[in-house]
């Protein structure tokens, strides 16, 4: 229906290019990868083109000198 279909994240700084966001799923694989100031690229339930089961996914948003990471969980549903 193309609601809720991208994690758009909002009110981190636009300008931190150290900045790093992963999403893993429950074995600790690397679903999704964003290096630098956050880049339009938002995790959007697929991995390599292909749709991703749902679950429960993990993510770590790591602003590097900024703050401690922000770390939490990610509900995919079909």
């Amino acid at each position: 229906d193309g609601k809720n279909d991208n994690w758009i994240i909002t009110g981190l700084p636009e300008n931190n290019n150290e900045m790093t966001i992963h999403v893993y799923n429950r074995d600790g694989q690397l679903m999704y990868e964003s290096v630098g100031a956050y880049d339009h690229r938002p995790f959007n339930g697929t991995f390599i083109g292909n749709p991703l089961p749902k679950g429960v996914y993990y993510y770590k948003i790591d602003l590097k000198s900024v703050s401690k990471p922000l770390v939490g969980s990610i509900t995919l549903l079909r």
